[in-house]
């Protein structure tokens, strides 16, 4: 008889990416792809935590609303940010925290995971 394995909990986001806005320095471009186990789960959203200093934002964003565009950044600001996949048993694992600066001329290239 063979046993099912069933993962207690959604893992992270993979290959986050975060590309800035040449356009509009205050913002950025966020995209993911979808948990490994994510096959297991249904996906009802994903949750963005932004902090810059001591404020912290959370964003929830729908399954399908991808890439997320931040916008209204500061200007040669350094934020945090941390993700995770939320089904109808609740969060997934979060993503390490990374950060990223605005203002920094990345010529399209994807800041690196965690910056």
């Amino acid at each position: 008889m063979d046993l099912l394995f069933f993962p207690a909990r959604l893992g992270p986001p993979l290959n986050i990416s975060l590309f800035e806005n040449l356009e509009a320095h205050n913002s950025v471009c966020l995209n993911w792809e979808t948990p490994e186990n994510a096959d297991c789960f249904t996906i009802t959203g994903y949750a963005v935590l932004l902090s810059c200093g001591e404020d912290v934002t959370s964003i929830k964003i729908d399954p399908q609303d991808k890439p997320l565009v931040l916008t209204d950044l500061q200007h040669g600001v350094t934020y945090f940010y941390s993700m995770c996949g939320e089904t109808s048993l609740g969060p997934g694992e979060s993503s390490p925290l990374c950060f990223f600066e605005t203002g920094i001329d990345y010529r399209h290239r994807p800041i690196p995971f965690g910056y």
